[in-house]
């Protein structure tokens, strides 16, 4: 490891950046979700803050780190190192509460894209609610084919197999919803408590909660950071009709642009899934910036600024592991090369 701090950053952008792109502005995007005090991990969707700070810190001997207005200004962006954007997805109360002290030390710009209806109302996500439950009480298996989904076995052993178990329950949840995964999670959620209470068990849900008008304005004034849009009830866009997608894109950055006060320009899709529908849809909304996962290879060039990839990062990734897949997300070409957007 002392091996590996030692190369500068030049090194770096040597090892890790193709050749042919050594003179090309690229930015990493790394996208983060929950972040909590150490060690209070429970799902990949959590981050504890101390490793947060190491895998940043680490990051910034790797290049530097971009406010998010630099996309939309390529002269800020550098060319002879990496560039490095840090965002956040679904709006959670921590990244104000636990990450933000952290970003304040070490003066590290970020993007945050906002889920409004909890914003709004209060609510934990669906999905923070049904993680807690099968965490906080280690439920091992649940049947859950009376509400059309499946029989679900969640091990007890090692925690990425376990969460892979989970995540597939939650994608089940998205995807056979279509626009009502508001009504199915909580169907869901009724069952697990249900099946606890039958166990004599009495439940109190310990879910995070999401960010209020009052944190985005708080934060946005300290003026290290920025907010995006990720939709207003962080239903998957792709499983969307015309007015459903519609209503995701326009109302979401209606309410944030309500509360930051300046216009908001980029959104990320929820779970990743963009085509070109959504991508048109995004565009048409006023918005010049669209944060995917992987990069779509049908997406046509010319629509690249709605096709930006992240490499995501989970609370069971050992420091070891964040540098291996960041060397793999990086040499595997999903790097943003930066290019001045049409229309500007």
């Amino acid at each position: 490891m002392a091996k590996i701090e030692g190369l500068t950053k030049c090194s770096w952008h040597k090892l890790l950046v193709p050749r042919g792109l050594r003179n090309v502005p690229c930015i990493v995007v790394l996208g983060y979700h929950d972040v909590v005090p150490p060690g209070r991990v429970r799902s990949w969707l959590q981050v504890d803050a101390d490793n947060l700070a190491r895998q940043l810190r680490f990051c910034q001997k790797l290049g530097t780190f971009l406010h998010p207005d630099a996309l939309l200004d390529p002269d800020r962006v550098r060319h002879d190192r990496l560039n490095f954007l840090l965002t956040f997805d679904d709006g959670y109360a921590n990244i104000k509460q636990v990450a933000y002290p952290v970003l304040q030390r070490l003066r590290m710009p970020f993007l945050v894209f906002v889920s409004t209806h909890n914003m709004v109302t209060g609510e934990p996500f669906w999905f923070d609610t049904i993680v807690a439950l099968l965490q906080q009480y280690r439920v091992e298996e649940i049947d859950l084919r009376s509400l059309g989904l499946k029989k679900y076995l969640f091990p007890a052993g090692a925690a990425g197999r376990r969460w892979d178990a989970i995540q597939v329950l939650l994608e089940d949840i998205k995807w056979s919803a279509r626009g009502l995964q508001d009504e199915a999670a909580r169907k869901v959620i009724d069952a697990l408590v249900n099946r606890l209470a039958a166990q004599g068990i009495s439940v109190q849900v310990d879910s995070s909660a999401p960010l209020s008008a009052a944190d985005v304005r708080e934060m946005q004034a300290g003026g290290l950071c920025a907010f995006g849009s990720h939709g207003h009830r962080h239903n998957i866009f792709t499983a969307l009709d015309e007015h459903q997608l519609q209503f995701e894109v326009t109302h979401s950055r209606a309410i944030l642009e309500d509360v930051v006060q300046t216009r908001v320009e980029t959104i990320a899709y929820p779970n990743g899934n963009a085509d070109q529908r959504v991508r048109n849809a995004c565009r048409s909304a006023g918005y010049r910036l669209g944060f995917a996962v992987a990069a779509d290879p049908s997406c046509p060039e010319g629509d690249r600024w709605f096709d930006i990839p992240r490499h995501l990062v989970g609370g069971y990734d050992s420091t070891p592991r964040f540098l291996l897949d960041l060397g793999r997300f990086v040499c595997g070409g999903n790097t943003f090369q930066v290019a001045m957007p049409t229309g500007r």
